[in-house]
């Protein structure tokens, strides 16, 4: 079993999107049993799973000691311990418990031996609920934006896990750093994603999930990524997540597993396979050997002196010279220029059209139609 804490004291950096959809793709693709613990008063991983507790939540299971297999909730796959605005009342009824920073790890702690991986969405702060979430996990990762202010709050993050790790649990690693709604076409997210791999090098996910709107969408849907837009590039983005998540973490004595759905369903979710095309029974007919019974070889006939190139079927393009290449503009229309000409882009298109028609033949090709320039 493997305890994993997804935390960052700076909100609205991708911690309660990556708790659900890592656990999501664990359950579902991986068969793994999954638990997820919402340990946030503002109930979103709740939210996003499409679970409204009224009662019987979190809070119950840390203040008023329900068993915690009597709040339980299941979605997708998976187990889920929810969280409401009742939360937010713990940390003040806690303060005068004993060793309330273990108040996570005395109520749950036997009962979740039953689980694979339990994912702990911890609170956006550094108070009391963080700490109890921290204390019970055995692992850390940060989800962060490749922003200033939250490379600044890294260091003061590493350096509480520190703190948490000498006095309350030991066994606490910091075991990876994930970079959500990154863009990489910024020099700011590529200059902190530097600092950060210089910082921490063995820490930082190899895989990075980008802005995605589809990301957003889901949470409003009460679904995750992968039941709401399995093919989209956030789900594809989860997917390689997940897999290096299973790498850094991996159950005791245990491969990662395969994921089965999404291996039996990836064919549909890759790139369009290219059509090979089969060669003409001609053609198959004159590249037979002649074998010693009898068979007469066919001798490859001279054909006729042919017409203009222009005034040729579209069915025999595929024997037009290859001197001629083709620039897609759009999935209907094609360019047909000369080799020794360079492709033009979409954008100068007209204007270089105008400037080469004396010298130039091209044919726009749309649909059925045919049309010759």
């Amino acid at each position: 079993m493997k305890i994993v804490a997804f935390m960052n004291q700076k909100g609205g950096v991708g911690k309660t999107t990556s708790v659900a959809n890592i656990g999501a793709i664990l359950a579902a693709e991986y068969g793994y049993k999954v638990l997820l613990i919402d340990l946030d008063p503002q109930g979103h991983l709740s939210e996003h799973l499409g679970v409204y507790p009224e009662d019987r939540s979190i809070y119950d299971v840390l203040v008023n000691n329900l068993p915690a297999a009597d709040a339980v909730r299941t979605a997708f796959g998976m187990d889920i311990l929810p969280a409401n605005l009742d939360l937010s009342a713990a940390e003040v009824e806690l303060v005068g418990m004993m060793s309330r920073e273990l108040r996570l790890k005395k109520t749950v702690g036997e009962w979740v031996k039953n689980y694979d991986y339990v994912l702990i969405d911890c609170q956006p702060s550094l108070g009391l609920l963080p700490i109890c979430g921290l204390s019970f996990a055995e692992h850390v990762v940060v989800p962060m934006e490749a922003e200033y202010l939250a490379l600044k709050g890294l260091s003061q993050l590493v350096n509480t896990i520190r703190l948490i790790g000498e006095n309350l649990n030991p066994a606490l690693t910091l075991s990876g750093v994930l970079f959500c709604m990154y863009g990489g076409n910024s020099t700011l997210a590529k200059s902190v994603k530097a600092d950060v791999e210089n910082f921490l090098p063995a820490q930082v996910f190899t895989g990075v999930v980008r802005r995605n709107v589809r990301l957003a969408e889901a949470p409003s849907y009460g679904k995750p990524i992968i039941n709401y837009d399995a093919t989209g590039g956030g789900a594809a983005d989860y997917r390689q997540i997940t897999a290096e998540f299973l790498h850094r973490l991996p159950l005791d004595g245990e491969l990662p597993r395969p994921g089965k759905i999404f291996a039996a369903a990836g064919a549909d979710s890759g790139k369009k396979k290219k059509r090979v095309k089969s060669a003409s029974p001609e053609a198959a007919t004159a590249n037979k050997t002649p074998g010693s019974g009898g068979e007469k070889k066919i001798e490859k006939k001279t054909p006729a002196k042919s017409e203009p190139a222009r005034d040729k079927p579209a069915k025999d393009a595929a024997a037009r010279p290859a001197s001629a290449e083709a620039v897609i503009i759009t999935p209907v229309i094609i360019w047909r220029v000369p080799a020794a000409e360079p492709q033009v882009p979409a954008s100068r298109a007209p204007r270089w059209i105008e400037e080469k028609v004396e010298s130039l033949e091209l044919k726009v090709e749309i649909g059925a139609t045919s049309t010759q320039l």
